[in-house]
Formats: C-alpha cells, sequence, structure tokens
C-alpha cells in the first residue's frame, strides 16, 4: 500500500535515527519516481536537517528546516495521503526551526504517523530486521558523522 522506500525511510528514522540513510533511500526513490513528486524533496530534507542538527550545524540545519517547511507545505495533501498527520508534521518542522535557531540541543523526534496501516508496515519491516520501534537507544558516532566514512 506505501511505497517500500518510505517505510525504509520511516524505520531508519525512527530506529536507527540514521538521518544520513533516509536521505539516501528517499533520494533514490525520487530520481526513479521522475523527480517530479516534490513531497520526497521536504522529506528528504527533513532528514537532513536532523542529521545537521544532531551534528551542532545549526546554519545548514536551518536551512534545510525552511526548505522542507516550504515544500512540505506546499505538498500537505499528499503529506497526508503517505499517512503523516501533516498539521502536526509541519508544526514539527516549524518548532524544530525554532530550537535549532535558539541553539537548543538536539533531541530524538518521531515523525507525526497517523494511518495504522503504515506503523504495521513500519513494524513488520522492524521486526524482521530485530530492531525496536521509536528507539531511544544511544547512537553512536558512526551514524552521527556518516558524511565523513563515505
Amino acid at each position: 500500500m506505501f511505497p517500500k522506500p518510505l517505510v525504509d525511510y520511516l524505520v531508519q528514522f525512527h530506529c536507527r535515527r540514521d538521518y544520513f540513510e533516509c536521505h539516501e533511500i528517499l533520494e533514490d526513490y525520487w530520481k526513479k519516481t521522475g523527480r517530479s513528486n516534490q513531497v520526497w524533496v521536504g522529506l528528504i530534507q527533513v532528514a537532513v536537517c536532523f542529521y545537521h542538527y544532531r551534528r551542532g550545524n545549526f546554519i545548514g540545519a536551518m536551512k534545510l528546516a525552511k526548505k522542507a517547511n516550504h515544500y512540505l507545505t506546499q505538498e500537505k495533501h499528499q503529506l497526508q495521503q503517505l499517512g503523516f498527520a501533516s498539521d502536526l508534521f509541519l508544526q514539527l518542522i516549524e518548532t524544530t526551526y525554532d530550537k535549532i535557531k535558539n541553539e537548543i540541543q538536539y533531541e530524538q523526534v518521531d515523525l507525526p504517523i497517523e494511518n495504522e496501516h503504515l506503523i504495521l508496515e513500519c513494524r513488520k519491516v522492524c521486526q524482521k530486521m530485530k530492531i525496536e520501534w521509536h528507539s531511544k537507544k544511544q547512537i553512536d558516532d558512526t551514524i552521527i558523522h556518516r558524511h565523513k566514512l563515505r
């Protein structure tokens, strides 16, 4: 029902907190689907925003939060069709932008998913991978500074 890359993105975002991998997953999908659907760009930018934010790159994170907010506001209806609570999602981006602007330390967040079928699909993938949905475990430096390992 939902594109596999979306499910994989959400599993990486909520379980491994590997925002770099989120970016990779959706960028590949976006390129394969013809680049016309800007909701994917917004979701990619959300992941990269959190990647920069966690690393303390506040300027980069603010730019990406602003861009993500722009794209996802334009694609609000599609964001909802993908299973997200679109108003809460946009509010999360705005709140995150304010935290970044004020250089408040990064904290893990969960994207507001309202579609139970999407959550179930994510949980099934987690079960196969033997990882916890909505994990709050400590993230190691190899994920935090992933771009340096390319």
